[in-house]
């Protein structure tokens, strides 16, 4: 019998830009049985919404969805388009969703300066530390996070309290 053949040394891969910016992101990626097919652009839209109020709670002023396009985005500084601060994609397998979104939190975004996001021309992106001004990680919306993907899965409030991660908490 032949020995298997040993694998040749493999050169230290370079990380993507999408990879780098993962680091600083709060991501979740929610397998959730819907009703039917039908329901996933409510699930998309209430997903949408819970992350508008994620970033509100952290801090941001006018963090909204534009219609048409999936995702949450902030306004432009200085006369630039509305920046992507949760990018939103979820896929369907049956009535079951795949995938999830991922909210910005603190990455460096230097690397996307070159990058037409998603063929979009006028497509920039931010995160929550650059549109507060103060850095916020994932740890610290972690929960708010949690409470968005309860809220986008059943179309209801959590129960148990909310927090904010500026550390007061909310009935």
């Amino acid at each position: 019998m032949p020995r298997p053949r040993r694998p040749a040394p493999c050169s230290p891969r370079r990380e993507s830009p999408d990879e780098r910016r993962a680091h600083l992101q709060a991501r979740a990626h929610p397998v959730i049985a819907l009703r039917d097919r039908l329901a996933a652009p409510g699930y998309v839209a209430r997903l949408e919404a819970a992350l508008v109020d994620v970033c509100r709670r952290s801090g941001v002023v006018g963090a909204h969805r534009i219609t048409g396009r999936c995702g949450v985005r902030v306004p432009g500084r200085a006369g630039q388009p509305a920046a992507e601060i949760a990018a939103i994609g979820v896929r369907m397998t049956g009535s079951v969703t795949q995938h999830g979104f991922a909210l910005d939190c603190d990455p460096d975004l230097a690397a996307f300066d070159s990058i037409v996001q998603c063929g979009l021309q006028d497509a920039a992106v931010t995160s929550l530390s650059v549109a507060t001004g103060r850095r916020i990680g994932p740890d610290d919306v972690r929960e708010l996070v949690a409470h968005a993907v309860v809220y986008a899965s059943t179309g209801t409030a959590p129960t148990r309290r909310k927090a904010s991660c500026r550390g007061r908490r909310y009935a």
